[in-house]
C-alpha cells in the first residue's frame, strides 16, 4: 500500500514539476534569443513597402541583437506562397513574415494552405494607410460631393484604376461604390505604381491609391486627392478629408504587421514586439517612413490579436454586402 501510496506521490510531483518547467523553458528560450540567424519573410517583391518595411527592421535588429536578419522575398499569390513557407516552420522566433491586410481578405476570394488566424501568432502591428480618392487635374472636381455628382452623371466616362482586383484599394471603392450609389467599372493594374502613373498621365481619370504611392503625385500637382479612407486626416495630406467627414460612412485602412508561425513562445514574441517598436521609434526611421506617408502603429500582441480578428469580420462583411468580386 504504502508503494502505491509513494508513486502516486511521485508521479503527482513530476507533473507539477513538468507544468512548472515548459514556461521555464520558455523564458530560457527568450532569454538566450536570438542565438542564431532570424529570417524575415517579404511576400512581396523586392521595392514594395512590405519590403522596405522588413528591410528597415532587419538592418537595425541586426545590429541591435549581433546576429543576421535574412530578408528573404518570397512572392506569389498575393503574397501566400510567402506566408504559407512561414506557416510551416518551426515555431522557434526564427522565422517571422510581415504580412499586410490582403492576409485577411484573400481567404474571402482564394482556398489557403494555412488558416490566416490559427496558423500564425501575432507580434506587431507596425502601420496602418488609408487609400484616397484622387482624380487627374483636368476632372472639373474639388469636393467628394462633386465628384459623386460627376460619376453618376457620366459613369461610363470615369472607369477608376487600382493596383489590383481583390486588393483593399478595390474594396475599398466598391464599398465607397454601394454607400454613394455609383456604377462605374473598375480598371485593374498590375500595382499600385502603374495605376496612378496611368492617372496622372491622363489616360485614366479617376483612381483609389494608398496614400504613400499617391502622394508624391498629389504633391507635385499632377493628380488632385478628393478624400482618404481612414478615421482621421493622413498627417501628410492635412487639407483632404476623410470619407466618413465628407458625409460616407465608409473607413478602412491598408496595414502591415509580423507574425510568428503557430506556437511561438509569448516570451520570444514580447521579445520582438519591444524590438521592433524600438526601431520603428527611432529618429531616422520615422523621418525616412514619414517621406513616403507612412507612420508606426504599433501595441501589444493582444491588441494586433483582437485587430486582426477585427479585420477577419469586417472585410468579410465589406465584401459581401458590396458584392466585390476578384476580377
Amino acid at each position: 500500500m504504502k508503494l502505491i501510496v509513494n508513486l502516486m506521490r511521485g508521479a503527482a510531483l513530476a507533473a507539477v514539476l513538468g507544468l512548472s518547467g515548459a514556461p521555464a523553458r520558455a523564458d530560457d528560450a527568450a532569454a538566450n534569443y536570438p542565438s542564431k540567424p532570424i529570417r524575415l519573410i517579404a511576400p512581396f517583391a523586392p521595392g514594395a513597402l512590405t519590403d522596405t518595411l522588413a528591410r528597415l527592421i532587419g538592418n537595425k535588429m541586426s545590429v541591435a541583437w549581433g546576429q543576421p536578419v535574412v530578408v528573404e522575398n518570397r512572392p506569389g499569390a498575393a503574397g501566400a506562397i510567402g506566408t504559407a513557407a512561414v506557416a510551416n516552420s518551426p515555431p522557434d522566433g526564427y522565422t517571422l513574415v510581415v504580412i499586410t491586410s490582403g492576409h485577411v481578405i484573400n481567404p474571402n476570394f482564394t482556398q489557403l494552405p494555412y488558416d490566416p488566424v490559427k496558423s500564425f501568432e501575432p507580434v506587431i502591428l507596425l502601420t496602418e494607410i488609408p487609400n484616397l480618392v484622387a482624380v487627374h487635374p483636368s476632372v472639373p472636381v474639388k469636393t467628394l460631393d462633386e465628384y459623386v455628382k460627376l460619376v453618376k452623371a457620366n459613369p461610363k466616362d470615369y472607369a477608376y484604376a487600382t493596383s489590383g482586383a481583390g486588393g483593399s484599394s478595390h474594396i475599398t471603392m466598391e464599398w465607397f461604390k454601394t454607400v454613394a450609389k455609383l456604377d462605374n467599372a473598375h480598371v485593374s493594374y498590375k500595382g499600385g505604381s502603374l495605376a496612378i502613373t496611368d492617372l496622372a498621365a491622363g489616360h485614366i481619370k479617376t483612381a483609389m491609391s494608398t496614400v504613400p504611392t499617391g502622394f508624391p503625385y498629389v504633391d507635385s500637382g499632377r493628380v488632385r486627392a478628393i478624400a482618404v479612407s481612414s478615421k482621421k486626416r493622413s498627417p501628410v495630406l492635412p487639407d483632404v478629408p476623410t470619407l466618413e467627414e465628407s458625409g460616407y460612412p465608409v473607413v478602412s485602412v491598408e496595414w502591415w504587421g509580423v507574425l510568428a508561425p503557430a506556437g511561438t513562445p509569448l516570451a520570444i514574441r514580447e521579445k520582438l514586439n519591444a524590438e521592433i517598436a524600438r526601431i520603428m521609434k527611432m529618429p531616422d526611421v520615422e523621418q525616412k517612413l514619414s517621406q513616403i506617408g507612412v507612420a508606426f502603429t504599433g501595441g501589444s500582441i493582444a491588441q494586433f490579436d483582437e485587430f486582426l480578428k477585427d479585420e477577419m469580420v469586417k472585410w468579410a462583411r465589406v465584401i459581401k454586402e458590396a458584392n466585390v468580386k476578384n476580377e
